[in-house]
């Protein structure tokens, strides 16, 4: 209980810190530099998956069962197989600056992002999977937590910081801190094994089982990639920022979540399906539903209590003015969050194959739905749309698990 206590501790300073990071971005920026801003936040994250290649997805059900003196040995591979994909993956990014989708002088810390982002996660998932959820916790604290608070501190204080380099940098020193704690946390919990070669036969496996994750996960976050890029496209840089600002806001809510809930309880969903223990199984998801349900509720209901006391104090007009687009994002936080319950019951089942078809679908959903809604209105089409695919992955979901009772 006390370290459920201070994970949600961490996480909420986390968010607490990308809150301030947030104000301090929408007040003393311009919008287009806040829009500028998220869309580098969802390339970075879009660009970890061809380097991930959700290869976790095996690894870590493998590490949970595996001995401890073979521990190492996976870890080590998994970290020789994310090596190989830099080398070959990371060169081709620099297209993006090419044809202008992003500008150059962003391209050095796009790139230490990139690598770090990565790692980070990485790091972060394997420490879940072995049920360190406080040690992972601490990592992203440090990952977009700690760097946020020196952001917002220089930008009340020293106006002459008042950059988007300036963001970018401190965001390069925090990713690079938390992966040097990241190694070190991770070769002090898992001892044994490291001196084991490489075994190339289990990444071959486990590249054969990600594969079908990986396509389902570059899928479904193509469109969180893509909403942002298509909204610009329709309306205005300007009002960019507004649609990153408000998203964020609902994204710090799920991470909130995600960290009090899902972190907690998925890894003992995993160890009940391989001890055979049907009755824990279902009381464990029973809970997970109901606290998802009621932390999104929770976080909806204070997001729309709290956000014109913040406007008041961000004094920018085009929020205000933008406020409408809040509210089907906090709809879509709720479904959101509701879809990720029967994804973890599968995915600790190991049905990964509704997930992945799922997943796949949705990128459909999303273009015919957002091209329907482009016709009554397009500043809110992009939010209706994404209302639209987390509904159909909550149903799709659901009726294959149900199907599995």
């Amino acid at each position: 209980m006390i370290n459920k206590i201070f994970n949600v501790g961490l996480r909420g300073a986390t968010l607490a810190s990308k809150f301030a990071l947030l104000f301090v971005l929408a007040k003393y920026l311009e919008p287009s530099a806040v829009g500028l801003y998220g869309l580098i936040v969802v390339t970075v994250a879009y660009g970890m998956y061809p380097l991930g290649f959700e290869f976790y997805t095996y690894s870590a059900r493998e590490v949970i069962k595996a001995n401890n003196n073979l521990k190492g040995q996976f870890l080590k591979s998994q970290i020789a197989f994310h090596i190989v994909l830099y080398l070959f993956v990371t060169p081709t990014f620099c297209l993006i600056f090419y044809y202008g989708v992003l500008p150059w002088y962003v391209a050095p810390f796009f790139f230490v992002l990139l690598l770090t982002e990565h790692a980070n996660q990485e790091f972060m998932r394997m420490l879940i999977a072995i049920q360190r959820p406080v040690a992972a916790t601490f990592l992203l604290f440090i990952r977009h937590g700690s760097w946020a608070i020196l952001v917002a501190f220089l930008f009340v204080f020293v106006p002459d910081t008042r950059d988007i380099k300036t963001v970018l940098i401190a965001w390069s020193i925090g990713g690079v801190i938390a992966f040097i704690i990241g190694v070190a946390k991770i070769k002090t919990t898992i001892k044994k094994g490291w001196d084991l070669p490489i075994d190339w036969a289990w990444v071959k496996r486990g590249v054969k089982i990600a594969l079908p994750m990986f396509m389902g996960a570059l899928s479904l976050n193509f469109i969180t990639t893509a909403d942002r890029y298509w909204f610009e496209n329709l309306v205005s840089s300007d009002a960019l920022g507004a649609y990153v600002f408000y998203m964020a806001i609902t994204a710090s809510a799920i991470s909130f979540i995600e960290a009090g809930v899902f972190s907690f309880i998925y890894p003992a969903m995993i160890v009940s399906v391989g001890a055979g223990d049907k009755v824990q199984f279902n009381d464990l998801l029973s809970k997970m539903l109901l606290q998802a349900f009621v932390l999104s509720l929770f976080f909806a209901t204070m997001i729309l209590f709290f956000v014109d006391i913040l406007l008041e104090l961000i004094s920018r007009p085009l929020y205000f003015e933008l406020k409408y687009l809040l509210y089907p994002m906090l709809i879509m936080m709720i479904i959101q969050v509701l879809s990720y319950v029967p994804n973890y019951a599968l995915y600790a089942r190991n049905e990964d194959k509704p997930i992945v078809i799922s997943n796949v679908l949705s990128v459909f959903v999303f273009f015919g739905s957002a091209s329907f809604f482009v016709l009554w209105s397009e500043k809110i089409a992009i939010s209706l749309a994404l209302i639209t695919v987390y509904m159909f992955l909550l149903l799709y979901k659901y009726y294959f698990y149900s199907k599995l009772e």
